[in-house]
């Protein structure tokens, strides 16, 4: 299943799920500390779902651009911008390989968007809906087009995910995600249901990219890898 059909029928569960599964304010904390050691407020978001962390920032302070792929996102992120009222937030339905913005920004963030570092059993790894190397690339490319000179790429980690999750939310719903994993291939079956019965059952495919791989995809993009913040919450580049 494409990334933008998943979450067309996810949609208005997610953040009643990630609420739970995220530390939003942990991670806005650290993500301030790393921007505020750059030359300006101007950040784009690859992937900004439902706003959380654009709105966050933009309550800070920053001028915040977000693209998905995803309308049903989207038309959710829309609302809560509008209720927030007053923030500097522009909200754009973009395929982030065909990104063309005309525009230039101080960071680019990647928050549980296309790029993730996974913290893994046996070490780091890059986690993408990006069908190929290939793909990772050009999307990469599309990032340093948009940035400043000395702009900063920066990519959310997050913990290896277990085989089975489960939680319950909203008083009668119950929503599970099911890992399986073929070598580099991710395949999560996102489950929600309502008194026993499945009201949503969603698959999608993720790859898995080798940390060296992974640099040498930046260095081709014409970016210096960092490395990690000193939380280890963020990969930066």
């Amino acid at each position: 299943m494409k990334h933008s059909q998943l979450y067309k029928e996810f949609a208005p569960f997610y953040d009643l799920i990630s609420a739970d599964y995220f530390s939003y304010e942990e991670d806005m904390k650290s993500l301030e500390h790393i921007l505020a050691q750059g030359s300006g407020k101007k950040v784009l978001e690859i992937g900004v779902g439902t706003a959380n962390a654009a709105i966050a920032l933009a309550k800070s302070g920053y001028d915040v651009t977000g693209i998905d792929c995803s309308g049903s996102m989207l038309d959710i992120a829309k609302k809560k911008v509008v209720e927030c009222s007053g923030l500097n937030i522009r909200l754009k339905k973009q395929d982030f390989l065909k990104l063309n913005l005309d525009d230039k920004f101080d960071s680019v963030l990647s928050y549980e968007g296309p790029l993730v570092l996974i913290n893994g059993k046996n070490g780091y790894y890059f986690e993408t809906y990006l069908n190929d190397e290939n793909e990772t690339l050009t999307g990469l490319t599309k990032m340093n087009d948009h940035l400043k000179d000395n702009g900063l790429l920066i990519m959310s980690v997050k913990n290896e995910r277990n085989e089975t999750r489960q939680l319950t939310f909203d008083g009668d719903k119950t929503y599970s995600a099911k890992v399986n994993q073929s070598y580099n291939n991710l395949r999560i079956t996102h489950t929600v249901t309502c008194k026993d019965e499945a009201i949503v059952v969603s698959v999608v495919d993720k790859r898995i990219i080798p940390f060296q791989n992974f640099n040498s995809l930046l260095q081709q993009a014409n970016f210096d890898a960092i490395g990690l913040d000193q939380t280890q919450k963020f990969y930066i580049a």
